[in-house]
């Protein structure tokens, strides 16, 4: 995978860690993902894309408190272009239970 070798040269690359957690989820590889998720936010704490896309994840999880959690994170960065989809995802996580 040509992320992780993106990630030995440069381990404190926010995007690079979201990536990598980005091709986990679509391997379904969840926990994997979760993790890369958390150290993109870690690097990068404004990073409202990666707060959405953890939300996702845990929603898939049927962790729908931690979800939302995510979802409230990714809405508060009022540069972020797309918080609808945030709103969409708390929204359907509230329907279904």
């Amino acid at each position: 995978m040509k992320f992780l070798k993106a990630g030995e040269f440069d381990p404190e690359n926010s995007e690079i860690k979201y990536n990598l957690a980005i091709a986990n989820s679509i391997k379904d590889l969840h926990s994997k993902s979760i993790t890369h998720f958390k150290t993109a936010i870690e690097l990068r704490q404004d990073f409202s894309e990666a707060y959405n896309d953890l939300g996702n994840t845990y929603l898939i999880l049927c962790k729908f408190d931690l979800a939302i959690t995510c979802f409230e994170k990714s809405d508060r960065n009022r540069l972020y272009a797309t918080p609808l989809l945030s709103i969409i995802s708390w929204i359907m996580i509230t329907v279904k239970r």
